[in-house]
């Protein structure tokens, strides 16, 4: 059965990009995503959320592994805040 932390390390994986970095882009500790997987506390829904808007996924997906239709991965999202930073001309 997959768990919030299967997803969360999936998201890390599928962006390229290296736990500790996202870690550090959430304000979250070194060892957060390895407590949790250890049993050793739960994620906060304040985590819960940081991952979520981090991912650009919902919490659904995180918590249930409801996928959404909508989701970009973060490339994606890069790419649309450029497409928006364009000017008219």
């Amino acid at each position: 059965m997959e768990t919030f932390v299967d997803r969360i390390q999936y998201l890390i994986n599928k962006n390229n990009l290296k736990a500790s970095y996202v870690l550090n882009q959430l304000d979250l500790s070194g060892s957060t995503i390895t407590d949790w997987k250890k049993g050793k506390g739960r994620p906060s829904a304040e985590a819960i959320i940081k991952f979520a808007t981090f991912f650009n996924v919902s919490t659904d997906y995180l918590l249930l592994g409801i996928h959404e239709e909508n989701s970009l991965d973060i490339s994606e999202k890069e790419w649309l805040n450029l497409y928006h930073q364009l000017s008219e001309h």
